[in-house]
C-alpha cells in the first residue's frame, strides 16, 4: 500500500521572539536548505506541502497558531541549529497548547547532536529525524498515515511510554544527484539576503550545497548532520540548479555552501568550464581549506565569476594547529592568499580566539597573523563548542552556561566559554583588540578607499561589514 496524502506543514523557527526583528549585515538571511530539500522530497511523494519563515515572514506567535487552524495541517516540521533551540521550544509548547492532535516532527543540527535531550527538554515533539532527513522523513510519513510501526523506519528518534526509542541508523545519501533541487518556489527571493560581504552584484542571492561531509577532523566542526565521508553531486547536476537560479528567480549572487568546496579539484574545474560554456552570469562565493586549492585551480575559479574565498586559517600558534587537528602550513597559507588576491579574488579569513589552554601571546600572534596575511576581511569568533564536536565533549563541563542562545562566535555578549589561561575580562579584551588592530590600519583603510573610488558599490560592502562587526564588540 502506498503513502497517503498528508497536509505537512513545513517552518523556520529561526531564532526571533516577538520583540526582535532581522539585523546586522553580517547575518546571513537566507532560508534552510534542509528544510527546502525536505520539502522537495515530500512533494515528489506526493504530499500537500505549506512553507512558512518565521524570519523572512515574521508573524506573533498568535498569527502563526492562526495561521496553523486555518490551513490544518496534519504534521507540522521544522529544522533547528543550536542557537534557535529556545524559541523553537517557545513556539512548539505554544503550538501543542493550541493544536493538541498536530503531530510535531523536528529534525536539524541541534536535535541530532543532542538526541534524546531533544524530547526531554521538549516534550511537545512527537518524533526526531537523526541526520540527513530527505528519504526519513517520506519514509516516516508513510508508516503515520498507514498505521506502520515508527519502530521500523531508520534513523528516528521518539519517546514510548518512559523509554527513548532509537531506530536502526540511517545510511547516507551517497547519489546526491537523486535528490530533488530544493524547493525554491516556495521563497520570495526579494525577502532574502546572503552577508554584504558576500554580495558582490546587485540582486537576488542564493546559495548552493554540492557535497556533504567533510574527511577533515577539526575539534570545533560539528559533524552531526553529514559525518565525514565526503558525497558530491555531478558538475552537471550543479550547473542545472544554478541555472535555474539565475535565469528563473534572478540570481546574481551565489554561496557554495559546502564544508570544503575544492576538495575534488577536478570537479571544481568541471563546474567551471560549465558556467564559463553556458555564460551563466552571477558571482559567486566559497570556503576552502588553503591546501585545497593551487594555482591552476583559482585561475579556473577566477575565470568562471569567483569573487570570495573564505579560507579557515583558525589560529596563529602553530601549537595550537596541532591542538584543533586543523594543522595549517602558514608559508603554504601566505603564498596562496597572495596568489588568491593576485588573481582578483577577494580572501576572507576566519581566525578563532581563546580555545582550551591558549595564551594571551598565542592570541596576539593569531592576529598578527591575520595582518600579516593581508586578508581583505577577516572574521575574528570566540571560540564556541558546539554540541556534536569534540571540543564540546572537551571542555562541557567548563562552559559559562548552556543558554543555546548564546552559541554564536561572533559578539562579546555570546561568550560561553573561558580558558583557564585568563579572566572573561582579558578575553574579551583581546577580542576588541583583534578588530581595531585589523581594520583601523592606515594602510588597510587606504586600500578598500582606492578600492571604493574603482567600484562605488563596494562602498555599501565594506562599511556594511566593519559597521556591524565593531558593534558586536562592544
Amino acid at each position: 500500500m502506498g503513502v497517503k496524502l498528508a497536509k505537512i506543514m513545513i517552518f523556520d523557527p529561526g531564532n526571533l521572539s516577538e520583540k526582535t526583528k532581522i539585523g546586522g549585515s553580517l547575518k546571513h538571511h537566507l532560508p534552510k536548505l534542509g528544510l527546502l530539500y525536505v520539502a522537495s522530497s515530500l512533494e515528489r511523494a506526493g504530499h500537500d506541502i505549506l512553507f512558512q519563515d518565521l524570519g523572512a515572514n515574521y508573524k506573533s506567535n498568535k498569527d502563526f497558531i492562526n495561521l496553523l487552524k486555518d490551513q490544518k495541517p496534519k504534521y507540522l516540521c521544522c529544522s533547528v541549529v543550536v542557537t534557535e533551540w529556545p524559541n523553537a521550544k517557545r513556539i512548539l509548547k505554544l503550538v501543542k497548547k493550541h493544536l493538541p492532535n498536530l503531530v510535531i516532527i523536528v529534525g536539524g543540527p541541534q536535535p541530532t547532536a543532542i538526541r534524546e535531550k531533544t524530547l526531554s527538554e521538549c516534550q511537545e515533539i512527537d518524533y526526531v529525524v537523526l541526520g540527513e532527513g530527505e528519504i526519513t522523513i517520506v519514509d516516516l510519513l508513510d508508516a503515520l498515515e498507514n498505521n506502520k510501526d515508527p519502530h521500523f523506519v531508520e534513523g528516528i528518534l521518539y519517546k514510548q511510554e518512559d523509554k527513548y526509542i532509537f531506530t536502526e541508523d540511517r545510511k547516507f545519501v551517497h547519489d546526491l544527484d537523486s535528490l530533488s533541487f530544493p524547493a525554491w518556489h516556495f521563497l520570495d527571493f526579494q525577502k532574502y539576503s546572503m552577508s554584504v560581504a558576500g554580495k558582490f552584484k546587485r540582486g537576488n542571492d542564493g546559495y548552493i550545497i554540492t557535497s556533504r561531509g567533510c574527511p577533515y577532523t577539526c575539534i570545533f566542526c560539528d559533524k552531526s548532520v553529514f559525518k565525514h565521508r565526503y558525497r558530491s553531486r555531478s558538475a552537471e547536476n550543479i550547473i542545472e540548479e544554478i541555472e535555474m537560479l539565475v535565469k528563473k528567480y534572478g540570481v546574481k549572487n551565489i554561496m557554495f555552501f559546502d564544508d570544503l568546496f575544492t576538495l575534488d579539484k577536478q570537479r571544481v574545474k568541471k563546474i567551471c568550464d560549465l558556467i564559463k560554456t553556458k555564460k551563466l552570469d552571477f558571482a559567486w562565493t566559497c570556503q576552502a581549506r588553503l591546501d585545497s586549492v593551487d594555482e591552476d585551480l583559482l585561475k579556473n575559479m577566477a575565470s568562471a565569476g569567483c569573487m570570495q574565498i573564505g579560507y579557515g586559517v583558525e589560529t596563529g600558534s602553530e601549537r595550537l594547529q596541532k591542538f584543533i587537528r586543523k594543522n595549517i602550513d602558514f608559508n603554504y597559507a601566505k603564498k596562496i592568499i597572495k596568489l588568491t588576491k593576485n588573481l582578483g579574488i577577494e580572501t576572507k579569513g576566519f581566525f578563532m580566539l581563546g580555545f582550551p589552554t591558549e595564551t594571551k601571546e598565542e592570541m596576539n600572534t593569531t592576529i598578527d597573523l591575520a595582518i600579516e596575511l593581508d586578508l581583505d576581511i577577516a572574521v575574528f569568533s570566540l571560540v564556541t563548542p558546539y554540541p556534536g564536536t569534540d571540543l564540546y565533549i572537551l571542555i562541557e563541563n567548563q562552559m559559562i552556561g548552556k543558554d543555546w542562545s548564546k552559541f554564536s562566535p561572533l559578539g562579546s555578549s555570546n561568550l560561553v566559554y573561558v580558558p583557564e589561561t585568563m579572566t572573561k575580562k582579558e578575553l574579551l579584551k583581546i577580542y576588541k583588540k583583534a578588530f581595531i588592530k585589523f581594520y583601523l590600519r592606515p594602510t588597510y583603510l587606504l586600500k578598500k578607499l582606492l578600492s571604493v573610488l574603482k567600484h562605488p558599490y563596494y562602498a555599501e560592502r565594506y562599511f556594511s561589514v566593519i559597521k556591524p562587526l565593531f558593534k558586536s564588540i562592544k
